[in-house]
């Protein structure tokens, strides 16, 4: 989308890197408008089109934007540098087209899946809980920053290690590797440590499993339990004579009150 050459064959392979119409967005020739509008680029003798901003010697052209959503990220185009390659462009010309069309197509739908990987991997890092993924034999191949802070571990020691090394003389995790795709809950010991593990089947793939320091939650459970709301008698809705001559009267019977609590 910057004009940059990021790859190519033949002789584009020595130019990967630089900037096609000098990286000018706003220049007026070929690239530029592509960009800007989307449009494909079919032409047959480059030589005469004065938007061309012809460098190589090049002969023709068949360029596709490659779009993701409504957004122009950038172009895919076939060359021809002599009159052989010429004529077999124009001779085939929907042809070529077609699998300009289709690779863009290809390449969008890999740097969507790409962006999905990556949003996926930032959403999994940023959890709360602490996670590890192990295959079906037990083995861990994935796990997550909050379950290295809670397993103090680093994660080049937990990927590629049994699940039953890390927790020994726990059946849970056979149990749940044997459960027959039932989600299953325990709480585990290891050494001071208590953490509530959720181990949640994923077909074909193996078990992930999903945990918490049990510490943690009992002081956040604690914590919720003793915040003020901070709720009035403003809080409640309604403007009706009902709902105004309730009001009153409860705030009557809460001012008489001897010993009164914010919130009550």
């Amino acid at each position: 989308s910057q004009l940059r050459i990021i790859g190519g064959t033949g002789r584009y392979v020595k130019k990967i890197g630089s900037l096609e119409e000098e990286g000018n967005l706003e220049s007026p020739f070929i690239y530029a408008s592509i960009l800007k509008t989307g449009r494909e680029y079919v032409c047959m003798d480059v030589r005469k089109d004065p938007t061309y901003n012809q460098k190589e010697g090049e002969f023709a052209e068949i360029s596709c934007p490659i779009q993701v959503e409504n957004q122009i990220i950038g172009i895919i185009g076939l060359v021809a540098f002599n009159g052989e390659q010429q004529e077999k462009m124009a001779a085939r010309s929907e042809t070529y087209l077609n699998f300009l069309r289709r690779m863009s197509e290809l390449i969008a739908s890999k740097l969507i899946e790409s962006q999905s990987n990556s949003k996926l991997a930032s959403m999994l890092e940023s959890m709360p809980e602490g996670l590890l993924a192990t295959d079906g034999d037990g083995k861990i191949f994935s796990c997550n920053f909050t379950c290295e802070m809670l397993l103090n571990r680093k994660r080049e020691e937990l990927v590629g290690l049994r699940i039953d090394k890390l927790f020994p003389k726990e059946e849970f995790f056979l149990q749940a590797g044997l459960a027959g795709g039932q989600t299953r809950t325990k709480e585990i010991v290891s050494g001071d440590k208590r953490y509530f593990f959720t181990a949640v089947p994923m077909p074909g793939i193996g078990i992930m499993y999903l945990f918490q320091d049990m510490a943690e939650v009992a002081a956040k459970a604690s914590q919720l339990a003793h915040t003020d709301s901070g709720t009035t008698f403003e809080n409640i809705l309604g403007q009706s004579q009902a709902i105004t001559e309730s009001k009153r009267r409860a705030l009557q019977v809460f001012r008489k009150r001897p010993f009164q609590r914010s919130g009550q």
